[in-house]
């Protein structure tokens, strides 16, 4: 039997040889480490949300540039949560998200703790990563006890420690 001729000549079909697939869509653009502002004059917001949406458009960066440009490989931030904070439904509270405030500060030339003294703390603590071997059940009974255990008294242990 003699062979077919090929319909296209010049692709195989293991796919060796043949055309490039192109994206489709614009190309992205491209990172750089100190963008320049786009507006001058700026009025300081006093809120977390306000500021960082304000030196987002006057850098010319969106939320998911703004992603690709400070996040590395080995971190665990994700896109949504820049989103999340410049809508304002949700404030950094991580260790870890502290971390990626300091890179926007950096990345746009802000003065150290600008995005920290935005943010509304009300006597929380900075959260740190769970305990892996924990599991949820057992963080919550541990945080129960934690908040309810019994705290002696100051000056009962200094009556005692005197008597």
């Amino acid at each position: 039997m003699a062979e077919c001729p090929s319909l296209f000549p010049d692709i195989e079909i293991a796919g060796a040889v043949g055309h490039a697939k192109k994206k489709r869509g614009p190309k992205p653009k491209p990172v750089v480490e100190f963008p320049q502002a786009l507006e001058g004059d700026w009025v300081d917001p006093s809120s977390f949300p306000e500021a960082l949406a304000l030196h987002m458009r006057r850098h010319g960066d969106s939320c998911n540039h703004l992603h690709r440009a400070i996040i590395g490989p080995r971190d665990k931030t994700d896109r949504k949560t820049i989103q999340t904070w410049v809508l304002g439904t949700r404030a950094p509270g991580t260790i870890e998200s502290l971390a990626v405030l300091e890179r926007i500060e950096h990345r746009y030339r802000l003065p150290a703790g600008y995005f920290r003294d935005k943010l509304d703390r009300s006597g929380r603590a900075t959260a740190r990563r769970a305990i892996p071997t924990l599991c949820t059940p057992e963080r919550r009974r541990l945080a129960w006890h934690r908040r309810h255990r019994q705290i002696p008294d100051r000056e009962k242990i200094a009556k005692a420690s005197n008597a």
